[in-house]
């Protein structure tokens, strides 16, 4: 689905603080998947979450593997972690979305998404 999304953590997987959060809007536009994936690091299945860009090449945020999900009035919040491919590290993250038609963005004529 289409959706506006804006991290709610700050790079280090801190909360923002609450002044932070009142300014904080959904600025990024993109493609939120969300699906059961294999961690080949740990050979389990988890919930993941991307957001791709509108051409469907990219991500604009690292993949999320979260734990807990919240879907109300039109909006999203997922909760997880983040992992750095090349470190391994991982950060608490959030993300909240809110979701956009995405028949004004072409979803009925280019398919399913490619992940």
């Amino acid at each position: 689905m289409y959706v506006k999304a804006c991290r709610i953590y700050n790079d280090g997987g801190a909360p923002m603080l609450r002044h932070d959060l009142a300014f904080t809007h959904p600025t990024d536009c993109g493609w939120l998947v969300c699906r059961d994936a294999l961690d080949k690091r740990t050979g389990r299945t988890v919930k993941r979450a991307w957001l791709l860009s509108d051409d469907r090449t990219r991500n604009i945020y690292p993949p999320l593997c979260y734990v807990d999900s919240v879907f109300e009035n039109g909006a999203i919040h997922l909760r997880g972690e983040e992992r750095d491919e090349l470190s391994g590290k991982l950060t608490a993250m959030g993300w909240y979305c809110e979701i956009v038609d995405g028949r004004r963005h072409g979803q009925d004529a280019r398919g399913p998404l490619p992940i």
